[in-house]
């Protein structure tokens, strides 16, 4: 697949009483490299994710033991 020829498009559901997503949706199209000779035939592949959110809460925070804080500085 030919980077270049790649596109991705982003839909975003908010409501709008709580300023919350409640849906997004990406589709991701691309297609082959162009030889050129006109023989890649539009060949393409089209990829779409969809995800509903339904229930959005505010996670606790957490801990983490001293250690491991370490590692990640």
């Amino acid at each position: 697949m030919d980077k270049r020829r790649g596109q991705t498009e982003y839909e975003i559901e908010i409501d709008r009483s709580t300023n919350l997503p409640t849906a997004i949706r990406m589709l991701v199209l691309t297609g082959v490299r162009d030889t050129g000779d006109g023989t890649n035939n539009g060949q393409h592949v089209v990829f779409q994710f969809d995800w509903t959110i339904t229930d959005v809460n505010e996670v606790e925070p957490f801990s983490m033991p001293r250690s491991i804080l370490k590692l990640l500085r």
